[in-house]
Formats: structure tokens, C-alpha cells, sequence
């Protein structure tokens, strides 16, 4: 049994040496994640931390970007981690917040979530894009209490952060605080109160014309600690410039299943949602349909047909059902998807490795899946390519009244990011698939090797012992492993986030495990009207 267990780990050491090897010398592929944050700052888009599950839990987030500036198949990707020169000081931070800010809008400002940055007495971290460096800046006026889930829009140099929760021991904590934290200034301000909605998460909150829709997610009763999903008939919207709340009711159209987990990006005067589930049954389904589009004019929902331009055909045509993803317009019309669990009926939920690119502007969306390594990759099949991003100009904000209302957006400046010198090309498509094939090579030769060695051992072992039954099955002449359960590896890694009232593994602490596992079970179904 000792021998057994020996060949199996240096079998799975040599797998993990290759895939790390692979991994080193070859491109940096970001993996399979959820919790992440995208921020599109000119012609980049950064990720910012998230849970990966493809490497062990570290003590600092991952940061990351794609410079899409050359199109989708000439674009780079950085892994600022990686990048000599940089001292990288952002604590682990899943579920948080992040935005663009400061006085060139230069910076990506990230707030709350959890993970190590819990035991951090910071709040905020600030991201210099300019100088890559990582600080935590002191800002005046009252903290706002920690939290997780919530979304943010940026606008004149301030970001406007409604609600969110934490997740306690035995209970979640829902807020209903509007923050607003100016960037320029770095001052903590409140936005009104009044005729605000009741206290939600997993929300999206979208910006049109100075004016903040937020839909769907999981909303606090009025009347008791039960939990609602959120109508997607429902839209509350807040105006910027005279610090109001009001409530658009949907009664036409075709309109979605509520849901939460999902995305949101402005595509001409249409808000574009994707994803999300359903809290409808024991077990939540994926809400339907997957992508919607909602008239800022008309105040109308509908369903676009779809199209999918893969090149070959891919075997399952349908869009994925996707949760905790990220979704960027990256070129005028079309809308990067990243990430994310697939949503499936079953459990556990199996995790995202591709991405996804929705062309938007026309009245059939076309859409293609696309490997993580096809991007940078010239001999990748993109079937959309453009060479012209819909990046997002770094802007004066516009000066601020005493009040903390903008007063003037006409101040703009075209001048982009500077490029860092530390930014690094990937290697070549044909280079990485030479240097996995020869290692792959290597590592199966070692595998056979110590199979031979392991079954005539066995073997001998049996003659030994009369042949008693063993790991070697005599009708097939094949080896099979019976990986001991501390090496057993499970298909859902840590801090995969479940439906509501799941709970999971985690390498947490026990305390912080409680955490974890904690989730609300009890919401009503497509209800926003708590029972009698």
C-alpha cells in the first residue's frame, strides 16, 4: 500500500511539475476564476483579483490585462504579478468592487470583498496604471462598514456604491448605504436616502446619460429577514445631477425571469443583460433568456435572436448560461464575456475556461466562443476580428459644488494612459503547443515507466501473496488507480460559489469556512411583494 500511494503522488507531482512548467515558460493563461472585477481603462482591460481555480490561494490577488489596442488576435496579455520592478501589495480580495477613478481617471480603485484583504484595516486600494504601483490612500469623511456583492457606476471622478452584505456566522447583514467616493479629492460622501430601493446584492448597476439603473439581484424584505429575488419589471434609477431616486415599473415587452449573478453593459441607448440565476425552486435554474435588451427610451425589454459564427460549428450552438462573470464592451458593439460558472441545472457547477463575444449592434447578435489562449494567437480562427477598440479615453472629471453634484462635464482631454515599460509580449501560439507537446511526451514516457515498474512489482507482490485482488484488473491487463482520499481532487475546488444554501468545500479556516457556507435559502420566488 505504501508503494501505491508513493507511485500516485510522484505521478501527480510529475503532472503538476509539467503543468507548471507549461505555464512558466509559455504564455500566461489566466485560468478559470470567479470574484473578479473588470475595469476597461483606454485600450485595457484589467481584472482584478477573483478566486482561481487553477492554483493554490495566495496572499495577494491576481492583476492582470489584456491590451486590446492591435485587435482581439495581435492583443497582449500582462500579468502585472510577473512583471520585474513591481512590488504588488494588494491583499487576496474575492467579491469585491472595482472602478476607474482619480484625476485623470487613470486608476483603478478597488473596495471591499473578502478574502485576506479582510484582516486589512484598508478599505480602498488604488491601482496606478501609469506607474503600475499599488497604494492604499487616505480618504477623509466617514468608512463606509465593509461588504461584498454590490456593483458600482463612475462618473466625474466619483464612484456610487449602493447596498451590498456580508455574510456572518449565522446570518447575513444587508445595507443600505449609499456611498459615494470622490477620487479627486479622496473624500468619503452619502447619496439620498429617500425613495431609495430596499437593500439588494448581486445587482448590476449601469450608467445612461447621468443616470444609474439598477436591476435584478436579491433584495431585504420590508417587513422581516426573507429574501426576495427582484423583479426585472423593477428598475430603479438614480439621478446624478439632482441626487434623486425613482422606480420605473415594466408592464410591456418581453420581460426576464428575475435573477442575480448576471451582467450589464450599455450598448447604444440598450442595456444588454447576461447570465444569472433564477432563485426559483429547490434548486435555482438559469434564468431565462440568457441575454435581454432593455430600451433606455422606451422603457421595453426584448429578446434578440441569436447567431452563432464559430467556424466549425460548435456541437452545442445554445449561448452559455452563465453566473459571476464579467461582461466588457471592448469594440463599439461587441460585448467580451469572461469567466463565470455555467449555470447548470445539476450541482456542483461546472466552471467556465472559454470566453465569449456577442456582436450587439445589429438586429440578429452574432456570437463565437473563443479558447483564453486564441487571443494574442494571429493563427487563432476569430471570426470577428476589428482593429479599433471602444476604449474608454481617460477624462478630466468635471468640477464638483460644494455639494458633491457635478456641475460640468464638457472638460475632456484625449490623451491616453502611457504605456508602461514593463508590459511584456506573450510568446508565440506555435511555441507554446511545441513546448506542451514535448513535455507531454516526457511526462507520459515517465507515467508508462513507472506503471511498468508499479505492475511488475504488483505483480510479484500477488505471486507473493497468492493473488489476492489489487489495484491490477486481470480481465482488462490495465493498472487502476485508486487515488487515496487525501489525494482525491475535487471537481469544485474552494470558494466555489453555489446557489443559496449550498454548502462547499473550503481550505479556509474553520472560522472563515463558516463564512462561507452560510447562504440564504429562503427566497421567494419572481416575488417582490413579501407573503402576508
Amino acid at each position: 500500500m505504501m508503494f501505491k500511494n508513493h507511485f500516485i503522488f510522484i505521478i501527480l507531482s510529475h503532472l503538476m511539475f509539467l503543468m507548471n512548467i507549461v505555464n512558466i515558460n509559455g504564455q500566461f493563461i489566466p485560468g478559470a476564476r470567479v470574484g473578479q472585477k473588470a475595469v476597461l481603462i483606454g485600450k485595457k482591460l484589467y481584472f482584478t483579483g477573483g478566486r482561481s481555480f487553477d492554483k493554490e490561494t495566495g496572499l495577494i490577488s491576481d492583476l492582470f490585462y489584456y491590451d486590446f489596442g492591435a485587435g482581439l488576435s495581435d492583443a497582449k496579455l500582462v500579468d502585472l504579478r510577473s512583471q520585474e520592478g513591481i512590488k504588488m501589495n494588494l491583499p487576496y480580495m474575492i467579491w469585491h468592487t472595482a472602478n476607474i477613478g482619480g484625476t485623470n481617471q487613470d486608476s483603478i480603485f478597488m473596495l471591499g470583498g473578502l478574502g485576506t484583504v479582510e484582516s486589512s484595516n484598508n478599505l480602498v486600494y488604488q491601482f496606478d496604471t501609469n506607474t503600475n504601483a499599488t497604494s492604499m490612500p487616505i480618504i477623509q469623511g466617514i468608512t463606509p462598514p465593509r461588504r461584498e456583492d454590490m456593483d458600482t457606476v463612475s462618473y466625474g471622478g466619483k464612484i456610487y456604491i449602493f447596498s451590498g452584505r456580508m455574510e456572518g456566522v449565522n446570518d447575513e447583514i444587508y445595507y443600505d448605504n449609499f456611498d459615494i467616493l470622490d477620487t479627486v479629492n479622496l473624500v468619503w460622501n452619502v447619496g439620498s436616502p429617500v425613495n431609495a430601493p430596499l437593500p439588494r446584492f448581486l445587482y448590476t448597476a449601469t450608467l445612461v446619460n447621468g443616470v444609474i439603473y439598477y436591476i435584478g439581484g436579491v433584495r431585504k424584505s420590508a417587513v422581516s429577514n426573507i429574501s426576495y429575488s427582484v423583479l426585472m419589471s423593477n428598475i430603479y434609477l438614480y439621478d446624478i445631477a439632482t441626487n434623486t431616486w425613482s422606480l420605473k415599473k415594466i408592464t410591456v415587452g418581453n420581460i426576464p425571469e428575475p435573477r442575480f449573478g448576471h451582467s450589464a453593459v450599455l450598448v447604444g441607448d440598450k442595456i444588454c443583460i447576461y447570465g444569472g440565476l433564477n432563485p426559483n425552486g429547490v434548486v435555482d435554474a438559469p434564468a431565462m433568456p440568457t441575454i435581454a435588451l432593455l430600451d433606455t427610451n422606451t422603457f421595453i425589454w426584448s429578446t434578440p435572436q441569436l447567431e452563432n459564427i464559430n467556424t466549425p460549428k460548435l456541437i452545442d450552438n445554445n449561448v452559455p448560461n452563465l453566473l459571476y462573470h464579467t461582461a466588457t464592451l471592448i469594440y463599439d458593439n461587441l460585448m467580451f464575456v469572461t469567466f463565470g460558472n455555467l449555470t447548470a441545472y445539476s450541482l456542483p457547477r461546472t466552471i467556465n475556461r472559454y470566453y465569449y463575444i456577442f456582436n450587439i449592434g445589429q438586429p440578429k447578435v452574432q456570437w463565437f466562443r473563443i479558447e483564453q489562449n486564441d487571443i494574442g494567437n494571429p493563427n487563432a480562427n476569430i471570426p470577428i476580428n476589428p482593429k479599433t477598440p471602444n476604449s474608454i479615453t481617460p477624462k478630466t472629471p468635471p468640477s464638483t459644488t460644494s455639494s458633491g453634484n457635478a456641475a460640468n462635464t464638457s472638460a475632456k482631454s484625449t490623451a491616453a494612459p502611457a504605456t508602461s515599460s514593463s508590459d511584456q509580449k506573450s510568446l508565440g501560439n506555435p511555441v507554446i503547443i511545441g513546448l506542451s507537446i514535448g513535455l507531454a511526451a516526457i511526462g507520459l514516457g515517465t507515467i508508462v515507466a513507472f506503471s511498468l515498474i508499479y505492475r511488475n512489482s504488483k505483480k510479484n507482490q500477488n505471486s507473493a501473496t497468492g493473488g489476492a485482488s489489487g489495484a491490477l484488473d486481470t480481465s482488462t491487463g490495465s493498472v487502476m488507480l485508486q487515488i487515496p482520499s487525501n489525494l482525491q481532487h475535487s471537481p469544485t475546488p474552494a470558494l466555489h460559489r453555489y446557489s443559496p444554501g449550498q454548502e462547499y468545500y473550503s481550505s479556509l479556516p474553520l472560522s472563515q469556512q463558516e463564512r462561507y457556507s452560510q447562504r440564504s435559502s429562503n427566497y421567494s420566488p419572481g416575488s417582490e411583494t413579501p407573503p402576508i
